[in-house]
């Protein structure tokens, strides 16, 4: 085998590695954080300020996964209020997981909400409200587990 025979090896296995990495990176599905990231990322100071009016609050949320039931329970100050917002849940290895509702408390300031309705994953809720004129945003991580 001469130097010749040797290079065109060389050159057709790299060639082959090459394309095999080429068709990998085409079937690897890519999720962006936001459909409109761009978009979001503008209007981001809105939501520092709507976190820093929920790191004010004298109590916190209560986030509790049961058998069948995943319930949050709203700080004692907006239970008896006319609260209005939305909670996303958000998984961050596949788009396709995000969940979202609007606000809709019981008399206990509580919202439940099935398991069934979810996959097994690492959620981020992301709740944001308002009550009143101020408004509000959180993020709780959450590993749902379905039993």
């Amino acid at each position: 085998m001469n130097w010749g025979n040797k290079i065109l090896i060389v050159f057709l296995a790299f060639a082959s590695l090459i394309s095999y990495m080429v068709y990998r990176c085409t079937q690897v599905q890519v999720n962006l954080v936001t459909d409109e990231y761009y978009k979001d990322e503008l209007a981001y100071q809105q939501i520092i300020d709507e976190s820093k009016n929920a790191k004010g609050m004298r109590s916190k949320f209560r986030i509790e996964q049961g058998h069948q039931n995943l319930t949050i329970e709203f700080p004692t100050e907006f239970q008896k209020s006319n609260t209005s917002g939305e909670i996303i849940f958000y998984c961050p290895s596949d788009a396709s997981k995000d969940l979202k509702w609007k606000i809709e408390l019981d008399e206990k300031g509580q919202q439940t909400f099935e398991l069934s309705r979810f996959r097994p994953g690492q959620y981020t809720a992301k709740i944001r409200w308002a009550s009143g004129s101020v408004r509000y945003y959180q993020e709780e991580p959450i590993n749902i587990s379905n039993k």
